[in-house]
């Protein structure tokens, strides 16, 4: 991250809020979770972006609060 141009942290930010925004928009959660993860095994090479909607387990499953 500590590499990216102003430009490319700038255009990775919209991605994430719009990417945020649909999935707050599809399933309504309490909130968003964005994290990441950049290597495995120890050995870097590239990253994964995690987003990831919080909802409790009734409603996920579809079961009446």
């Amino acid at each position: 991250m500590a590499e990216l141009t102003q430009r490319e942290s700038g255009e990775l930010g919209r991605l994430l809020q719009k990417v945020s925004a649909a999935v707050t928009e599809v399933m309504a959660p309490e909130q968003v979770y964005v994290c990441l993860w950049s290597h495995a095994g120890g050995v870097l090479g590239h990253i994964h972006f995690v987003v990831q909607p919080v909802v409790r387990f009734p409603r996920c499953a579809g079961v009446a609060d």
